[in-house]
């Protein structure tokens, strides 16, 4: 690998660690099945935070990513979560990753 890829990887694994953080202390925070009252392990969110971060990269709209985590919601816990808290969710993930 050239010393030039290196950095861009570099580069790259400190935005995604970066956007992996904020994510992280988003969701959490949102609880958004309730886990925590149940006593769930405080990384029990870690698959769709990692999956949210991913797709952060990969969108450019509020409304996109709101959509993505509805679903991702659905899929990973059949919960339907309302459109309005995604969009919510989405909009401070969008605001507080676009420093990266």
């Amino acid at each position: 690998m050239s010393k030039k890829n290196h950095k861009q990887n570099l580069k790259h694994r400190r935005s995604y660690e970066h956007a992996f953080t904020v994510i992280k202390n988003i969701v959490d925070e949102w609880d958004p099945v309730g886990l925590w009252a149940m006593g769930s392990p405080t990384d029990e969110y870690e698959s769709e935070i990692r999956e949210i971060t991913r797709l952060s990269f990969r969108i450019n709209s509020v409304e996109e990513l709101a959509n993505a985590i509805q679903y991702l919601f659905v899929a990973r816990f059949e919960e339907q979560l309302p459109m309005e808290t995604c969009t919510k969710i989405a909009s401070k993930i969008m605001g507080g990753t676009s420093t990266y």
